[in-house]
């Protein structure tokens, strides 16, 4: 909730001097650059716990791959199998799903590192009049890190199309 002074002619539910509006919940703009800027322990340490909108999954053994946006840039995030608060948030996590960060860390070596999350909350959908369009959303990429991939945001892949990247990708390897 946040608090304002009123200002509107019918008054709102009063607690105090103060209206209450609820506010919807949205993605943390910036949050990816001050995890990276300020390093993930002083964000940790300093309670920051963003909130990221789920624009792509896939599943991958006991892991989750997708693409993540925190309303300016997307990035590919790694979520742990057992990063789930609870089993309704594992059943309400997808596609278009608000996550708050409860926990993340750096995974990889060298310059082929990702953002890995081992525990979330799931909040609720993302109302569509308040989504940035993908094409608006810039690839954030650390200073320092090789581009690992994931090189534009998807919404939703088709599954045929999903099968068929994956097929292309045995074959590479």
């Amino acid at each position: 909730f946040a608090y304002r002074r009123s200002t509107a002619a019918t008054p709102l539910p009063r607690l105090g001097s103060f209206d209450v509006v609820a506010m919807e919940e949205q993605p943390t703009n910036g949050a990816f650059h001050k995890i990276f800027d300020e390093g993930i322990e002083n964000c940790l340490a300093q309670g920051f716990r963003p909130i990221l909108e789920v624009r792509s999954t896939k599943y991958v053994g006991n892991m989750i791959t997708c693409n993540a946006t925190d309303g300016e840039y997307y990035f590919k995030v790694m979520l742990a199998g057992n990063c789930f608060q609870s089993e309704v948030d594992r059943q309400r996590f997808a596609i278009g799903m608000l996550i708050r960060c409860n926990h993340y860390m750096l995974q990889g070596g060298g310059n082929k590192r990702f953002f890995g999350i081992t525990k979330i909350e799931v909040l609720s959908r993302l109302p569509e009049a308040l989504k940035k369009p993908d094409n608006q959303l810039q690839k954030f990429v650390p200073v320092g890190f090789e581009d690992v991939g994931m090189s534009q945001v998807a919404s939703q892949v088709p599954p045929a199309v999903a099968h068929f990247q994956q097929q292309q990708q045995q074959q590479q390897q």
